[in-house]
């Protein structure tokens, strides 16, 4: 999805095992949620709540900020240059 968002290739995969690892780092259930715009993407993971901090943690080379008792991470889309 993020690459269909227009994240490059290797950003959408660096994040995609960013995301894995904090999904493992929240150690439970966990509510995920994607939403793409015109901008890019909008990652939201709901952890457990004394595992809010781990999942920021593991999200924080994507600029993730918490929201409450959600993390969420705005990935932007690249913006194309005329050569």
């Amino acid at each position: 999805m993020a690459t269909a968002a227009g994240i490059p290739p290797l950003a959408a995969d660096r994040l995609r095992g960013d995301v894995r690892d904090a999904v493992h780092e929240a150690q439970g259930a966990v509510e995920l949620g994607v939403t793409a715009g015109a901008d890019g993407l909008i990652l939201t993971i709901a952890p457990p709540a004394h595992r809010l901090d781990a999942v920021l943690v593991a999200l924080n080379g994507h600029g993730a900020e918490l929201d409450g008792d959600v993390v969420r991470v705005h990935a932007r889309r690249t913006p194309l240059q005329s050569v």
